[in-house]
C-alpha cells in the first residue's frame, strides 16, 4: 500500500477503521518530517545527555496522538496539525530537563566517555572537525522550519516533487528553497 494513491483524509478514515497498513503509510509519508523536526530539537538541546533516537521517540508519540486527536471539520490540514502536536510536544519535553533543578545533572559525564585505548588520537583534527560541525550546526539552526524541512528531504535523497507533495508546496518554491539554503551553507562554511 503506497501512501502516494490516498490523500491523508482517505489514510486517517482508514486508521480509524482500525486499518494498520494505512497507518504505516501514514508514517511513512511523515517520517521524514518527524526526523527532520526531531533533529532540529536534537541540535538545539544536544548537550543535555538525550540521543536523537529519544527525540524521533517523542516525535513518534506525538504522531500517533496527532493520528488520534485530529478533526478534519476544523479545516486544518493534518501536516499543519502534526507540526503544531510534534513541536509542543518538545516543547514539554525539552522543558522537564532544562529546569533549574535537572540542568546540573545534565552536565556530568563519565571518565570513561574521554578514555581512548589503545589509539592515537590527533586533537587537532577532533577540534577542527568539531568545529566545522558546530559551524553547520549553527546555520542549519539559523534557518526557518520550512527551509530546514526541504534542506532535510532533499539531502535524503528525495526529488523535487515527492517533497512538494509532503509540504504541500509548489515545485518551484522547493527548488528555490534548497537552492537558497544550499548557497547560505556553502557561503557561511566558506567564510569561516
Amino acid at each position: 500500500m503506497s501512501y502516494k494513491k490516498y490523500n491523508d483524509y482517505e489514510l486517517l478514515y482508514m486508521v480509524r477503521e482500525n486499518d494498520e497498513n494505512s497507518k504505516n503509510c501514514l508514517l511513512e509519508k511523515y517520517y521524514p518530517i518527524i526526523k527532520s523536526i526531531s533533529l532540529f530539537y536534537y541540535n538545539k538541546y544536544i548537550g543535555f545527555g538525550y540521543d536523537l533516537d529519544d527525540f524521533i521517540q517523542e516525535a513518534l508519540l506525538a504522531f500517533y496522538r496527532a493520528i488520534d486527536t485530529f478533526d478534519e471539520s476544523r479545516d486544518v490540514l493534518f501536516y499543519t496539525y502534526l507540526c503544531v502536536c510534534i513541536h509542543r510536544k518538545f516543547s514539554s519535553f525539552c522543558r522537564i530537563f532544562t529546569t533549574n533543578k535537572n540542568i546540573s545533572n545534565t552536565y556530568f559525564a563519565s571518565l570513561d566517555d574521554y578514555q581512548v585505548a589503545d589509539e592515537s588520537v590527533n586533537i587537532y583534527k577532533t577540534m577542527e572537525f568539531n568545529d566545522t560541525s558546530n559551524r553547520l550546526r549553527q546555520v542549519l539552526l539559523d534557518l526557518t522550519f520550512e527551509e530546514s524541512c526541504i534542506y532535510e528531504l532533499k539531502i535524503n535523497n528525495f526529488k523535487y516533487k515527492e517533497i512538494a507533495l509532503l509540504l504541500d508546496t509548489d515545485i518551484r518554491n522547493v527548488q528555490s528553497k534548497y537552492n537558497k539554503v544550499s548557497k547560505i551553507i556553502n557561503n557561511k562554511l566558506a567564510n569561516y
